[in-house]
């Protein structure tokens, strides 16, 4: 899911308003993409398991982040979203 938020606000012709700002980050914290708790099941799993789990959702949370910081600033540029999502 979080492929998808980031194909939207990479898109050239997005704009950030309140709406999209409101719908965004509804939809991470309704989906909890910005906390990186392993959500998968570890019993049974060999620890090399159990981290490689956790190093997924941290990445998703990390990309989620992005997203959030980059509406709460409400960037417009092209230059300044991907300076913010490729840490550039």
């Amino acid at each position: 899911m979080v492929i998808e938020l980031e194909k939207i606000v990479n898109d050239k012709d997005f704009k950030w308003n309140g709406f999209e700002k409101k719908r965004l980050t509804t939809i991470i914290y309704d989906s909890d993409l910005n906390f990186p708790q392993n959500q998968r099941d570890s019993l049974g799993k060999k620890y090399s398991e159990v981290e490689s789990d956790y190093q997924y959702y941290k990445n998703i949370a990390e990309r989620a982040e992005k997203i959030i910081t980059i509406a709460n600033n409400g960037y417009n540029s092209l230059w300044q979203k991907a300076k913010t999502m490729f840490n550039l």
